[in-house]
């Protein structure tokens, strides 16, 4: 959007909406943009539905970090796919984010932490 408040309205509305649907407004901002930045309907819907698919999983999985990973790495390669960028790229890039975010929150997290086991 060119409009800086519309934009924000926007997002705005795209996350009111999520907050009762699981993930909509996340989708439709995914599709809006795609379809901005490909001229695509159809790329814009295909990234729409990625987005929504894999936040829902996400949500099933989250205390899986390992599925954590491969899920948003396979969202971000199929969404690259689809609007034409490298694919191995966007996975490799999504796999390092995501596995750094998850090493930085499990450490400050309590029940993540490693057992010390002192020997006498």
């Amino acid at each position: 959007m060119k409009n800086p408040w519309a934009n924000t309205l926007g997002q705005w509305a795209a996350t009111a909406a999520t907050f009762y649907c699981g993930g909509c407004g996340g989708a439709v901002w995914s599709a809006y943009y795609t379809y901005q930045a490909t001229g695509s309907a159809t790329k814009g819907v295909a990234v729409g539905v990625l987005t929504y698919v894999s936040n829902n999983v996400e949500e099933y999985y989250s205390s899986r970090a390992d599925t954590l990973i491969v899920v948003k790495s396979t969202a971000a390669a199929a969404s690259a796919k689809i609007t034409g960028g490298d694919a191995g790229r966007a996975f490799a890039m999504a796999a390092l984010m995501e596995g750094g975010r998850i090493g930085r929150t499990s450490i400050s997290e309590p029940a993540l932490k490693p057992k010390v086991i002192l020997q006498e």
